[in-house]
């Protein structure tokens, strides 16, 4: 039979823990382990199959049962043996072993127990967790705790029940929390404000006034009139009460004031409203243990110390604060703070039992300042009184999380940094600025702005750094101060009197926190900045951990580190990834000597180098865009370390391998830039020449996309030459298939054919199967526009079902686009009708913009012969704003033609002109011309505005259009809507 202490209860409001008696697991093994036991918990028992398509829908069916069975090993291991039931099918967990917070929520808001239902709200369900069905769960939680929140504000703001005391505190409460967790609503900080007026704390009410613009002016929105009301009445109380004689302050107000022996507060609190409300909300809901966690200079203290301020009324007099910054004995902790609570010393007792005696049965809320120095035998020792004072709330400060049972740790985040595009009046807004300039005694104003928002964001918001900027500011501009640092990285000092010496410095404060790290952890966080951006776990233990440790305690040293709050951890779709502070990596990189330092480079490179590796394969890369897009900037700086170290083949082989990458992103200008950089560098060279041929052939298809003919020819040429000679098939087909692709643009439509069919002749004898449907998509291009529309179907066909059968969706999105114009052409109109119906209902808004864009033109010119108006002018000018940053501009200057296609359906001849006028233009510039298939239409509507305009006016207006950029062009399209 199972009892009460046998049973699990698990938490998923505000994050996924287990706890039973004795026992509380915050961390499981994995993501995916911690996964499953939510999926079971939540919906019940499940089958194996069902699960591994949930959990695991990438791999494969065995891959995906292995998975499974190590997912279900790590939960016995963690919660028992009895925990789970499974057979050869199914898996479930054993009845009556486990319940959950989210049971409780739903039987709360059955009987209507409002206020259970809310205070089971911890925050949004299973956050971080990505599989479905969780954020669809979330969601729908989401709008449930909402309601409650909607009827239990409502029952309290009655008339009769707002005489109540306690009930607008628990109001002021529950606006907070609403607003902590919804925020989207004026309401809630309508109701926040009623309450702190009915409270008669009038100041505080107008700080939520305050806040509610703020959030307004980030949403976009505007305060009503009815609110905008409430708060000049407010002011008014204010000031009829500023001109009245104060009252004298009560007994218990004093006492109350004078009992918390907080250190004083010098300067303004800036930027920490939310997180200072959220910590009240966590202390007012039975918290115990709150660790409030943040690397150096943070602001750790500050915020604790102004929220032991705010809560001070409903603590009376049992608030302290414990300074142990110097303290680094952890047997005297327990004497310590009975000095700090100003307990007279007791010659019979000992520390730990005169503070049991004293604190006993009574509800304290105990600040514990700065205690990371204090390492296990501190944190042995808080257990120690924890249990002998259960009743007893510690807040803690700490740059190392506790790691003990029922911990609630609240990692304190940077300040946020102004964005590069935020105007001079939007600047302090931000908070990290706000603090800056109140500091430095700044007004920001336009020829400042940009200076202060790039030195919060040099600083990366830590409030210590931004307070020692400020110093220099007495007699130094920001933008000299930001050009200091580049080269003296100590250039930041305090001097200010009382300022303890861990602060003095930002060397001072990282160093404080490394040296509480064991030599190899320590030396491990050096490694780590030889990353830009950010890392995955994957990437540290191929490079960081040679000659350190084992590839699989890497793990273990970055929880270290993030528990030491050294380095963040941002959860993504993807999994883990990890990020430094730039102040931190600055300062790792000065721990690096010389030999280090080029061994890491090199692992950093080879890492990079074989990620990139598999944008060779163009399935393979369809699926890794996204892994690659946050690791651009360690891909430039793998690139620069090769060019610098004159590594000529290893930057013509990364170059050459990021081709690919650059050309589906649409990132046409970098790659160019790359490209040539390595191909003037590698000129001299003696590297093997399919190497600097794949450069070759990359470079000359970043220039296609770019519009620029000739180079990219001259390119491509020279890299067909050297697979030949080298004998590559597979080389020769990519080389061949871009040349199809410029004598298209180019009006070679023969050239097109042919260098498309040779470029499929080559590919066929091609061991790589992936090279194929290229040069098959190349021959239906180049046959359908020479006018062999049988021949451009059978390509067309034959690509689409090596797309579908390689998974390569792109392919199949843009075969099917061509086919229904090939069909159109060929007079197979319901064909053709059918087939755009069918693209528009496949078309999958997550595939590349690129993809998208040049889909909707399509089957938007399309549609236009087949006289569906109304689709044609919604899939052109939709795609057409979006053209021309990802497209060539052969393809944006296609797609004006085609808006001027459209002008002429309503007789606006002027608006046609000019469209036409700058899509001439584009074509002369880019040296291309008009594709053939769009050809008939527009010569019959030219010929028609010959003949409604007169020939001044034609010539005014075509050499207007001649002279818009692309981007005025576009604009000129949207009226058309």
């Amino acid at each position: 039979m199972t009892t009460g202490s046998d049973i699990w209860h698990l938490t998923c409001f505000g994050g996924l823990r287990a706890a039973r008696s004795g026992q509380n697991i915050e961390r499981f093994r994995t993501q995916k382990t911690a996964s499953l036991l939510a999926l079971l918990a939540l919906r019940g028992g499940q089958s194996r199959d069902a699960i591994c398509a949930l959990l695991w829908p990438d791999s494969a069916p065995e891959a995906g049962r292995a998975s499974l069975s190590a997912a279900l090993s790590a939960l016995r291991r963690d919660l028992g043996n009895e925990l789970l039931v499974t057979d050869r099918h199914n898996v479930a967990l054993a009845s009556g072993v486990v319940t959950t917070d989210v049971a409780e929520f739903d039987a709360a808001l059955k009987r209507r127990d409002w206020a259970k239902a809310i205070a089971l709200f911890r925050g949004p369900l299973l956050p971080g967790f990505y599989e479905e069905p969780f954020p669809a769960l979330a969601g729908e939680y989401q709008e449930k705790a909402r309601g409650a929140f909607v009827v239990r504000l409502e029952e309290l703001q009655s008339t009769t029940a707002y005489t109540n005391t306690s009930n607008f505190e628990e109001v002021r409460s529950l606006a907070r929390r609403a607003i902590l967790l919804f925020g989207d609503d004026e309401a809630w900080f309508v109701a926040l404000m009623r309450a702190h007026r009915a409270a008669d704390d009038l100041d505080a009410a107008i700080r939520v006034y305050e806040s509610l613009q703020r959030w307004g002016r980030k949403q976009g929105l505007i305060t009503s009139e009815v609110t905008r009301q409430l708060a000049k009445t407010i002011r008014r109380e204010i000031e009829q009460r500023s001109n009245q004689t104060v009252a004298p302050a009560t007994e218990d107000s004093i006492s109350a004031v004078a009992s918390l022996n907080l250190p004083p507060s010098w300067t303004r609190f800036f930027g920490r409203e939310f997180e200072r409300d959220m910590l009240i909300s966590w202390l007012s809901s039975g918290e115990k243990l709150i660790t409030l966690s943040g690397t150096g200079g943070s602001g750790k203290t500050r915020l604790a110390i102004e929220t032991l301020r705010q809560v001070a009324p409903q603590w009376k007099e049992r608030i302290f604060f414990v300074p142990l910054a110097s303290l680094t004995d952890a047997t005297l902790l327990f004497s310590t703070i009975r000095d700090a609570l100003d307990f007279p010393v007791a010659p019979d007792l000992s520390p730990l039992e005169q503070l049991e005696q004293a604190l006993q049965g009574q509800k304290w809320l105990i600040t514990l300042d700065n205690f990371e120095q204090l390492a296990d035998k501190g944190v042995s020792a808080l257990q120690t009184l924890r249990e002998k004072l259960p009743s007893v709330t510690f807040l803690v400060t700490s740059r190392v999380v506790l790691r003990l049972a029922g911990e609630r740790e609240f990692p304190l985040a940077p300040l946020p940094t102004p964005l590069q595009s935020a105007s001079a009046s939007d600047v302090t807004e931000f908070p990290s600025a706000a603090l800056f300039c109140d500091r430095a005694g700044l007004k920001v104003d336009e020829i400042n702005a940009g200076a202060i928002g790039a030195l919060c964001r040099r600083l990366d918001g830590i409030p210590l750094a931004l307070e020692l900027a400020a110093a220099r500011a007495k007699v130094m501009a920001p933008s000299q101060i930001i050009e200091r640092l580049e080269s003296h990285p100590n250039f930041l000092q305090g001097r200010e009197y009382g300022l303890p010496s861990r602060h003095k410095t930002l060397r001072a404060t990282i160093e404080w926190s490394v040296d509480l790290l064991s030599p190899a952890v320590r030396d491990f966080f050096a490694r780590l900045s030889i990353f830009h951006g950010g890392w995955t776990l994957e990437a540290a233990e191929e490079v960081c951990s040679p000659g350190i440790c084992e590839e699989f305690e890497a793990i273990e040293f970055l929880e270290m580190l993030r528990e030491h709050s050294l380095l963040l951890i941002e959860e993504t779709p993807l999994g883990s990834r990890y990020r430094l502070l730039e102040m931190l990596r600055e300062w790792c990189v000065t721990q690096l000597d010389g030999s280090t330092l080029g061994e890491l480079q090199r692992r950093h490179f080879d890492h990079y180098y074989s990620l990139a590796e598999s944008a060779l394969n163009p399935t393979t890369l369809a699926e890794r865009l996204t892994a690659f897009d946050p690791e651009m900037a360690n891909f430039r700086a793998a690139l620069t370390w090769a060019l610098d170290e004159s590594e000529a083949t290893l930057s013509a082989q990364l170059a050459g391998a990021l081709c690919g990458f650059w050309e589906m992103r649409g990132h046409f200008s970098e790659g160019r830039s790359w490209t040539q950089r390595v191909w003037d560098a590698t000129e001299k060279s003696d590297m093997a020449p399919c190497i600097r041929a794949r450069l070759a052939c990359g470079a000359g298809s970043l220039l296609w996309y770019s519009g620029e003919v000739e180079r990219a020819r001259a390119f491509l040429h020279e890299g067909l030459n050297m697979h030949r000679a080298g004998g590559s098939k597979c080389g020769e087909a990519m080389a061949l298939e871009f040349l199809a692709r410029v004598a298209l643009i180019a009006g070679d439509t023969e050239g097109a054919r042919q260098h498309g069919e040779d470029a499929v002749g080559a590919a066929r004898e091609c061991s790589d199967i992936e090279r194929l449907p290229g040069a098959l998509l190349s021959a239906g291009w180049g046959c359908h526009n020479s006018g062999d529309l049988e021949g451009a179907l059978r390509y067309l066909d034959e690509c689409r079902a090596l797309g579908e059968s390689l998974g390569e969706r792109r392919l199949v999105f843009i075969c099917d686009a061509t086919r229904t114009f090939v069909l159109q052409m060929m007079g197979r109109l319901e064909e053709s009708t059918a087939l755009c119906d069918q693209v528009l209902d496949d078309l999958d808004e997550s595939a590349s913009l690129w993809v998208l864009t040049f889909t909707k033109v399509i089957v938007g010119q399309v549609s236009l012969r087949l006289n569906n108006v109304g689709r044609a002018r919604t899939l052109l000018l939709q795609a057409v704003r979006d053209f021309h940053s990802v497209s060539t501009p052969w393809e944006v200057a296609n797609a004006l033609l085609s808006c001027g296609d459209l002008a002429m359906l309503s007789d606006d001849f002027e608006r046609a002109m000019l469209l036409y006028g700058a899509s001439d233009a584009l074509f002369s510039h880019s040296r291309c011309t008009i594709v053939p298939c769009l050809r008939p239409l527009y010569e019959e509507n030219l010929a028609r505005l010959k003949t409604v305009l007169d020939s001044t006016t034609f010539d005014t207006l075509w050499l207007r259009g001649r002279n818009l950029s692309a981007v005025q062009a576009i604009e000129l399209t949207q009226p058309l809507a």
